[in-house]
């Protein structure tokens, strides 16, 4: 194996013994507070997407809900496709690596691994300054994305506070509804 996957790789490598009594009992926490922090994340996202005029349903559904904001903060929606697509290079960086291939495969799939990465990352962060522009608020209420209580305390505050929607701020949003929304305005 070449030195640069032994290193990326040598973690996963690790074998680890699970018993099925141990494997009970960490489902039995972990799926029920994984499916509670999802139910309130979900909540709190359709109380910010009833603010941007998106219906409050399309908070619950898993990736979607993602698209949608990243619609409404003015981003392409796709981009949520990215952890995907990173995933699917990290198994073709491990194969190579397992198969003691060229060297140069395994450098160009970390490459476009940190890349991606980086791509969604940027691309999420200016969806949600977007949408903290258009909730009004001011760029400090962004570290607050950084302190997690289940879902972020940043979506705590603006799901549950009387902020308005403007969507004069910000990025022009790029989600369907949206659209329907400002046109609607300009007919009347």
């Amino acid at each position: 194996m070449n030195i640069f996957a032994d290193i990326i790789f040598k973690s996963m490598r690790t074998e680890i013994t699970i018993t099925n009594a141990n494997a009970v009992a960490c489902c039995a926490f972990v799926v029920p507070l994984l499916l509670a922090v999802y139910a309130l994340t979900a909540w709190l996202l359709g109380k910010v997407f009833k603010k941007a005029g998106v219906p409050a349903w399309k908070a619950w559904v898993p990736v979607y809900n993602e698209w949608k904001l990243l619609q409404i903060g003015g981003q392409q929606g796709w981009v949520v496709l990215l952890p995907f697509m990173i995933c699917g290079l990290m198994a073709v960086a491990y194969g190579a690596a397992q198969l003691d291939t060229t060297y140069l495969l395994s450098v160009l799939a970390v490459t476009a691994i940190l890349l991606l990465a980086v791509l969604y990352t940027v691309k999420y962060f200016l969806a949600v300054w977007n949408v903290n522009k258009k909730l009004n608020k001011r760029w400090y209420w962004l570290l607050l994305l950084f302190v997690n209580l289940g879902p972020s305390v940043w979506l705590w505050v603006n799901a549950l506070d009387s902020s308005k929607w403007h969507e004069k701020y910000g990025a022009k949003s790029l989600a369907p509804e949206m659209k329907k929304k400002v046109s609607k305005k300009r007919k009347k």
